[in-house]
């Protein structure tokens, strides 16, 4: 499914506002899980060799679940507070 299919499931228009705040919590929703997927890969492998110093290392991140707090969404598509990824 591509992000025009997507909006018609949703009845949102295309070239709406309310497009654009979803296709930012989407990205939004994309980049976080990324970046816990990386953590995660830290917890196994060690970070990345240019880790220390990097913008990551500045900004506090760490493997630490613990210091990354996560939530249940609330609605269908409340990708501000995701664990999980649900639609209907």
């Amino acid at each position: 499914m591509g992000w025009a299919d997507m909006l018609i499931l949703l009845g949102i228009p295309y070239s709406s506002e309310e497009a654009i705040q979803l296709a930012e919590k989407v990205m939004r929703f994309i980049n976080d899980q990324g970046h816990a997927a990386s953590r995660e890969l830290a917890k196994k492998r060690g970070a990345f060799p240019n880790f220390k110093g990097s913008l990551y290392d500045q900004r506090g991140e760490t493997a630490d679940p613990q210091r990354n707090h996560h939530h249940h969404c609330t609605d269908r598509y409340d990708f501000d507070h995701c664990q999980c990824f649900f639609w209907w």
